[in-house]
């Protein structure tokens, strides 16, 4: 199956193929990036200076963000955050951008429990979150929000385009190192656990509609698989068309693999009569850094826990 349209993969080839094409659509956008560089500086000197207002949070809040267009793990490291955070008696509120139905889902099924919630207006949300019983705010791509105050940041850049241990000198606070790695699948319905190393050998279609599958399909590679890659755009709604075409492809090779992002929109479509999707659990694995992190995020709940 080809590739489809995909506005993420068109803004990471813009800005990071070496093809003439993309490089006269960098220059032809040098004017245009100059402005939006200085309304950047100006918006941030506004928040700098006092001049713009910054709203308080009725609750203790971590904001999760990144610099890339996907691919750096931030929704599965928002999703670890609520869940240490549950783990120690403090309901979770995940606060979103938007109102992505599978972002949602994700969350909700990485974090039974956690309160979340999509709204543009993270204000809004946090204290609607507050009223239904919210101790803790994550905010899923809340990098940018010089608008509402966290007590703590965190930035995410994929190892491909930054090496952490560069970034040691350059930041305030400590740098952590973690992989994401897929060790495991469960059965898209039955939930049934499958070791990545039974997929060696097998044919495998790897499918998916996120923003950068690239890091997915590599995962799927290196079980040993025989893999046939079909990608979405990102936040594909999966049409009729589409579901036929997957269980098409599950019939005929020996698995059919999904992420969880696409596994929450097809789970309660997916026909009984076709053998089920493995669906990839990623796995956070901490290479430096852990102890640091888990400390700050529990140094800015403590007084709330003690209450």
């Amino acid at each position: 199956m080809g590739r489809r349209r995909d506005t993420h993969r068109l803004i990471r080839w813009l800005w990071t193929s070496r093809d003439p094409g993309a490089r006269l659509c960098r220059l032809l956008l040098l004017p245009l990036a100059g402005l939006w560089r200085v309304a950047a500086q100006a918006r941030n000197l506004g928040y700098d200076r006092g001049w713009r207002t910054v709203v308080a949070l009725p609750l203790p809040a971590v904001g999760v963000g990144n610099l890339t267009v996907g691919g750096s793990g931030k929704t599965p490291l928002a999703s670890w955050i609520a869940a240490h955070y549950a783990a120690r008696g403090l309901r979770p509120a995940i606060l979103l951008s938007g109102h992505a139905r599978d972002e949602i889902m994700v969350h909700q099924h990485a974090v039974p429990g956690a309160i979340v919630l999509g709204n543009p207006d993270r204000a809004a949300a946090a204290f609607h979150a507050e009223a239904d019983g919210a101790r803790i705010l994550v905010l899923d791509d809340g990098f940018q929000l010089r608008g509402v105050a966290r007590d703590l940041n965190l930035l995410l850049m994929s190892a491909e385009s930054a090496l952490a241990a560069s970034l040691a000198g350059r930041v305030r606070g400590p740098v952590a190192i973690v992989e994401l790695g897929v060790r495991r699948y469960e059965g898209l319905l039955s939930g049934r656990p499958v070791a990545a190393t039974e997929l060696a050998g097998r044919r495998v279609v790897a499918a998916t509609g996120i923003a950068e599958p690239a890091s997915f399909i590599a995962q799927t590679k290196a079980t040993g698989a025989q893999v046939q890659v079909a990608t979405w755009p990102d936040h594909h709604e999966f049409e009729d068309q589409d579901l036929a075409w997957l269980a098409k492809a599950a019939r005929k090779a020996d698995h059919l693999v999904v992420t969880r992002k696409d596994a929450v929109k097809l789970r309660e479509r997916w026909p009984a009569s076709v053998p089920e999707p493995l669906v990839a659990v990623l796995t956070l694995h901490w290479e430096a850094g852990e102890a640091e992190l888990v400390a700050l995020l529990d140094g800015i709940v403590t007084p709330v826990h003690r209450m």
